[in-house]
């Protein structure tokens, strides 16, 4: 099939013709499914949520009137009256118990009769009547039914009872005292879920598969299931709407897998119910996908069949049109096969038809023609283009020996200017090396001669200071000599206290015992005489090898001048040399340097020499190069014209 419509073209006008059909059907054929679905899906969405909000009105009456019939028992005077008298424990409180219950069991019990039964509980928490006997005197006091019961209306989630497997819900009610008001006990009325499932399972609308059901807010189904027996606590529903409603108090309409995993249409409600009893139960209407959505695919099963009724017709009237257009194509498509193996002695038939198959055969048949008359051109003009080449690949054979010599000579050439350029390159870096050495010789000339106007300079202050030296040594000279005459004069006075001391022993010698203290004073002088003249001996000693080092001192200074003055006469010599010699190393250096910078032009020169041998080079081998390729070139010319005689010989004229 494939292969007919890819090589016919009556198949690809058949294609053709039922894709322009079929296309357009098949695009408003799936709109309409989509708008279909869609309206379809909302108009569930809105009958489920209907159902559903309706489904919680009805729960929320129930409930309202349990707990208005518990909230009227609580106000019974005869239970308030008897429930006081138990809690006060009076002798007779069995026989109280036993009427209460009468009364519960005859005259409050008929009044709801889908009770289960009632109870009143005591203040402990224990059941004082009921009209189930078994339960009198049960402690109830942990149920939330009691503790909640004590503030107000409670309403107490399904769960399972005490004494029996019975699912239940209870409403409970604090009992007040007449005329106190004080709590004195609490009234639970128990029911089944017989009227809850009466509400849920009233499936009117809902189809084969629709159903409605309550879930508790600890996930579990609670009242019975259209699918699965014995649900009830026991079936565990994780849906998306159940946790929504649950986690954020949301309810929705969508498309989700049901608690058996399959997709249903359902929606969710629980909000009224949550805000009157805070039960958190979810109420929940679904439908099976498959049945919801049944008459869609109804639908789009009628827009498939139309689709191909429609095909069917098309490819008739397809093929009839096919085959007028397909037809004088093909007989064109034989005589053109016969010009493309080469036969150009075909005759192609004249057509009256003035549409685009009788144009195509009129074109064809004056193509033919003129391919004939070309056909002799091309013959000719090859002939010539084979004699033309030959003579072409001759000459670019000559021309290519000559460049490939051409190119030997200009290789050696550019060898012998690479040695010269490195020769000079040698010696440009040998005179850079001698100009730098050069340069180093003038500043180290520079450096010697200013350390010896450093050094005259220096030798000059040393003789300044020894002449200074010399004139202080001649002046503590002179000093030393009024040193010695002082000592002289004290030396004298020394001699002449020890004579006074004499003197003075003599005369207090002479009188006798009153001379005593004078002796003592005599002798104290002449002993301090005698001390000052150990004195004066020793500053004596002492001023005499001063006065012999001062001399030697000045004949060292002089000495030390007229060696300082030889040294400045060789120093100014020495420094009149180097500045000779700095001179002519500068003279030198600046020399060197333009020995230097000539080399490096020469340098230069050799570089710019050895990069247009280089440019000569390249272009000699770039010649060479294109001459091969011209040689090359011609001789896929010559090949050319042997392969167009060749081709133009195929044709019959």
């Amino acid at each position: 099939m494939a292969n007919f419509i890819s090589r016919s073209l009556k198949g690809k006008l058949i294609l053709l013709l039922l894709a322009v059909s079929l296309v357009p059907i098949a695009i408003v054929g799936y709109l309409s499914y989509l708008s279909g679905k869609k309206t379809m899906q909302k108009q569930f969405f809105n009958s489920l949520t209907t159902i559903v909000e309706s489904k919680e009105t009805s729960i929320v009456y129930y409930l309202k009137t349990k707990a208005g019939k518990v909230h009227d028992f609580s106000s019974d005077g005869l239970i308030r009256d008897y429930l006081e008298k138990i809690n006060q424990k009076v002798p007779d409180v069995k026989r109280l118990s036993e009427d209460l219950s009468k009364h519960l069991l005859e005259n409050k019990k008929p009044l709801d009769p889908d009770c289960y039964d009632i109870s009143v509980l005591n203040t402990e928490g224990r059941v004082a009547a009921s009209t189930d006997k078994d339960c009198i005197g049960s402690d109830r006091s942990k149920v939330d039914y009691f503790t909640e019961g004590k503030k107000d209306v409670y309403v107490k989630s399904v769960y399972r009872s005490e004494t029996t497997d019975t699912r239940l819900i209870a409403v409970s009610a604090p009992v007040l005292s007449m005329t106190t008001k004080e709590l004195i006990g609490v009234i639970v009325n128990r029911y089944e879920l017989k009227a809850l499932n009466d509400i849920t399972t009233n499936r009117k609308g809902m189809e084969r598969t629709g159903e409605v059901y309550l879930v508790d807010r600890d996930g579990h189904m609670i009242t019975e299931s259209r699918f699965i027996d014995n649900a009830i606590l026991k079936q565990k529903v994780d849906t998306e709407p159940v946790k929504a409603f649950q986690s954020q108090r949301r309810t929705m309409a969508g498309i989700y897998p049901d608690y058996r995993g399959i997709p249903i249409v359902g929606a969710s409600a629980g909000n009224e119910l949550d805000k009157m009893f805070g039960l958190g139960w979810t109420v929940l209407s679904e439908i099976d996908v498959a049945e919801a959505f049944a008459p869609v695919r109804d639908m789009g099963l009628w827009i498939i069949w139309t689709a191909l009724i429609v095909g069917g017709f098309v490819a008739l009237i397809a093929y009839f049109a096919a085959r007028m257009i397909a037809r004088p194509v093909r007989n064109i498509s034989e005589q053109i096969v016969r010009i493309s193996n080469g036969d150009l002695t075909v005759l192609v038939p004249s057509h009256n038809r003035q549409d685009e198959v009788g144009v195509l055969v009129r074109t064809v048949r004056a193509m033919v023609e003129k391919l004939k008359v070309q056909t002799r051109d091309i013959m000719e003009a090859t002939n010539v283009l084979a004699s033309s080449s030959n003579q072409i690949a001759t000459t670019t054979a000559q021309l290519a020996a000559g460049s490939e010599q051409t190119a030997v000579a200009v290789t050696e050439t550019t060898t012998t200017v690479e040695e010269v350029k490195q020769t000079a390159n040698v010696s440009s870096q040998k005179a850079r090396h001698v100009s730098t050495l050069a340069q180093n010789a003038v500043q180290v000339s520079q450096t010697g001669a200013k350390s010896v106007n450093e050094t005259i300079e220096g030798i000059n202050k040393l003789k300044e200071q020894m002449e200074y030296i010399a004139e202080t040594i001649v002046k503590l000279s002179e000093h030393n000599q009024a040193i010695g005459e002082i000592i002289a004069a004290v030396d004298d006075l020394a001699e002449q206290s020890n004579l006074l001391a004499v003197n003075a022993a003599i005369e207090a010698a002479k009188a006798g015992e009153h001379g005593k203290g004078f002796v003592v004073v005599a002798q104290e002088i002449k002993n301090h005489a005698e001390q000052s003249k150990q004195a004066t001996r020793q500053v004596r000693t002492i001023l005499n090898d001063i006065q012999k080092t001062s001399g030697a001192a000045v004949m060292a200074t002089e000495k030390g001048s007229r060696a300082v003055d030889a040294t400045v006469k060789q120093s100014a010599g020495t420094g009149n040399a180097i500045q000779e010699l700095s001179r002519s190393i500068a003279e030198a250096a600046q020399a060197v340097t333009q020995i230097a910078a000539s080399s490096q032009q020469q340098l230069v020169g050799m570089d710019q020499v050895a990069m247009a041998m280089a440019n000569i080079k390249q272009a000699t081998t770039q010649n060479a190069a294109s001459t091969k390729q011209v040689e090359s070139t011609v001789r896929s010319l010559q090949e050319l014209g042997r392969k167009l005689k060749t081709m133009v010989e195929y044709y019959k004229i």
